[in-house]
């Protein structure tokens, strides 16, 4: 007799959750209205007041680049 093999396969789809502001500056950046310092500056925020800004990682999906912070 024939072994017969069920095999299931899981698909798990997780959404990401952004910060209040980011698609608002999402879009600012696309239409060049505002600068990565503009942004830095919502992550400095956000590292103080949580939930009142944009994380790193927001800011590299916008950008591109890693955040580094700047030197004042």
């Amino acid at each position: 007799m024939a072994e017969t093999k069920t095999t299931e396969t899981v698909t798990e789809t997780t959404e990401k959750v952004h910060s209040k502001k980011f698609d608002t500056l999402k879009d600012k950046w696309d239409k060049d209205y505002i600068t990565k310092d503009t942004l830095k500056g919502w992550v400095a925020l956000n590292k103080k007041r949580a939930g009142k800004g944009i994380t790193a990682e927001e800011y590299k999906e916008i950008t591109g680049e890693e955040y580094e912070a700047s030197e004042e």
